[in-house]
């Protein structure tokens, strides 16, 4: 509802949410890739238009969009540096990683690929 009602002031051209701010430190989570040791990658929870916003390109796939709720199967994207790191030369796209949350492992379906980022000024 809140991002509706900035989507419709006048000044404002397109509007997206995450959990954390762009640029800062984002959690850290645990993955198991199909096969290889557990690896662990930073997470950011965001609105389809997030990674639009700030003029990430998506390479593969798809970005998120409004089906992709709580209730639904879990997917992801990661960025290209993550993508090799796990899965190789293959095409991550469709692939499952398995996210451990507390205790309990879940399934994660790699929706889509996004070219890196810069993640400080100082890079």
């Amino acid at each position: 509802q809140l991002q509706r009602r900035f989507a419709e002031s006048p000044w404002v051209q397109q509007v997206a949410y995450a959990d954390h701010r762009p640029l800062d430190v984002s959690d850290l989570i645990t993955v198991r890739p199909p096969s290889g040791p557990p690896r662990q990658l930073r997470q950011v929870n965001a609105s389809p238009d997030y990674f639009e916003l700030l003029g990430l390109s998506l390479r593969q796939g798809r970005a998120f969009s409004l089906a992709d709720r709580p209730g639904r199967p879990v997917v992801g994207l990661l960025n290209e540096t993550a993508a090799r790191q796990l899965f190789g030369d293959s095409n991550p796209v469709g692939r499952i990683l398995s996210q451990r949350w507390g205790q309990q492992d879940f399934p994660v379906e790699i929706v889509g690929v996004l070219a890196d980022a810069r993640t400080s000024f100082r890079e």
